[in-house]
């Protein structure tokens, strides 16, 4: 499959601050409405990259921390909830530079850092990390914390939707995706990432896309995928948002 960028930070595209717009205001009501009614609340960031970008502008980990901490409300938010950051990089240059900032943001709070929040941060890809939970969650017979997974991924391998599936069992578990529409309809029928692709989609009826072009393929290939997520993953709720980037590529946000 192509390969991700190798860059440790690169420049913040438009349509890269728009979903972070979209993940700001999504979790600025998340975090009072549901700090009222649970003891836990995770936050999880499958893809986190570096945390900063080339202008300086921060990534999802430090918007979604600094979401809840410097919320002007934060300190009405239940008190006894507990509030866990869990960040996956799998790259190593980028994984030290998210720590760095990670870092920094603790070190410029000092003191004021509140205790009930948590940050874990883990090298492992995303889909081992979450196959790893699962996996203690259901030898134990337990559930998922109310979870916000933000499943960001700069191509179309490492989400597969038997993953998906076990996540979205834990009834207050909600994940926004990142579905990179652009590399699903280059490839579809190419027959050189078809392993990827089974696995992203749970089928190989994306093959069905044989002969169709532009825009029919585009909404043929979503409209699986938003199938997918309802009829095999099992989801109650499936919105998705268009995004078109710099060159006119579309790219779909699906959130459950």
């Amino acid at each position: 499959m192509p390969a991700g960028p190798t860059r440790p930070v690169w420049r913040l595209e438009p349509h890269t601050l728009a979903k972070h717009e979209i993940l700001r205001r999504y979790l600025g009501a998340w975090f009072p409405i549901m700090s009222k009614w649970n003891s836990r609340l995770i936050f999880f960031d499958g893809f986190a990259g570096p945390g900063i970008y080339e202008g300086g502008e921060i990534g999802s980990p430090l918007i979604a921390l600094k979401v809840l901490i410097e919320h002007p409300l934060f300190a009405s938010f239940g008190k006894d909830t507990e509030y866990v950051f869990l960040f996956c990089e799998s790259n190593g240059e980028r994984f030290a530079s998210l720590q760095r900032q990670l870092d920094a943001y603790k070190d410029r709070l000092g003191g004021s850092w509140p205790s009930n929040v948590k940050v874990q941060c883990t090298s492992d890809p995303f889909d081992r990390t979450a196959s790893g939970i699962v996996d203690y969650l259901e030898r134990k017979g337990s559930q998922l914390a109310p979870t916000f997974a933000f499943i960001d991924p700069f191509g179309v391998s490492g989400l597969p939707m038997n993953l998906l599936a076990r996540l979205v069992k834990s009834p207050k578990c909600e994940l926004f995706v990142n579905m990179i529409m652009n590399t699903a309809k280059r490839f579809a029928t190419s027959g050189l990432i078809d392993r990827s692709l089974e696995e992203l989609y749970g089928t190989d009826e994306f093959l069905d896309a044989e002969g169709l072009t532009g825009r029919e393929r585009i909404i043929f290939l979503h409209d699986l995928y938003a199938d997918q997520l309802l009829n095999v993953a099992d989801m109650k709720y499936v919105q998705s948002f268009e995004m078109v980037n710099r060159s006119g590529h579309t790219r779909k946000l699906i959130q459950n």
